[in-house]
């Protein structure tokens, strides 16, 4: 079967029938109310749930990594923190 034509300026159409076995009466029916049920958001056997560890492992990463990049410019907050204080404190005196 040939790829069909893209068509520049409109919406591009594939006629093609769908693959697989056809499915009988009563399989149909129960697959259309699961389908209708994940569509819903109410299939919840079907997701694997997250690991904690692997949630936590994940975000610390992600935290180490935003560290790294941005650790010159963290290193300049401190030095504008630290020359700020030291500031107020000669004020103070």
């Amino acid at each position: 079967m040939r790829p069909p034509k893209s068509t520049p300026g409109s919406s591009n159409v594939i006629n093609q029938p769908p693959a697989g076995k056809k499915a009988t009466s009563k399989t149909k029916a129960v697959k259309t109310s699961a389908t209708a049920a994940s569509q819903a958001g109410g299939d919840l056997a079907s997701t694997t749930p997250i690991h904690a560890w692997t949630l936590a492992l994940v975000a610390a990463a992600a935290l180490l990594y935003g560290a790294y990049e941005y650790r010159a410019d963290l290193a300049n907050r401190i030095y504008q923190l630290r020359s700020y204080l030291k500031a107020r404190r000669a004020d103070r005196a």
